[in-house]
């Protein structure tokens, strides 16, 4: 009975021990976010929008984007924020100054409030 019970036990470990390495583990790829090329430009609006890839299990709280026409625009310069639909997101904005120069990031924040910034684009309001 004794032997009955270390096999068991043998066959039981060996059994769980093959199906744990079978497993496998997709990579993590790093959460990146693009910013896609201006769109609808007129006087005083512009379409922005940006595609998100990867998933490294960070729980997205915001997307968006900032945009200034001064210099390269950070988290603290002017944005919209909003947009759920997942992996791209649209916005329209409006309220911009006619016949000048915008540069625009998209801009993705986590629960942790870490910030991912996209590549930056630059556009010109029509006259």
């Amino acid at each position: 009975m004794k032997t009955l019970r270390t096999f068991t036990f043998v066959l039981f470990a060996l059994a769980m021990t093959l199906s744990i390495s079978s497993c496998k583990k997709e990579p993590v790829v790093p959460m990146t976010v693009t910013t896609n090329d201006i769109t609808e430009i007129g006087p005083t609006s512009a379409k922005f929008s940006a595609t998100v890839k990867g998933d490294d299990g960070r729980v997205l709280m915001s997307r968006g984007f900032v945009y200034s026409s001064l210099h390269s625009p950070t988290a603290s310069d002017s944005g919209t924020y909003g947009g759920n639909s997942m992996p791209d997101y649209v916005d329209y904005v409006g309220y911009l100054t006619p016949n000048t120069t915008y540069r625009v990031r998209a801009i993705l924040t986590d629960n942790d409030y870490n910030q991912i910034l996209g590549n930056e684009r630059s556009f010109t309001t029509l006259p």
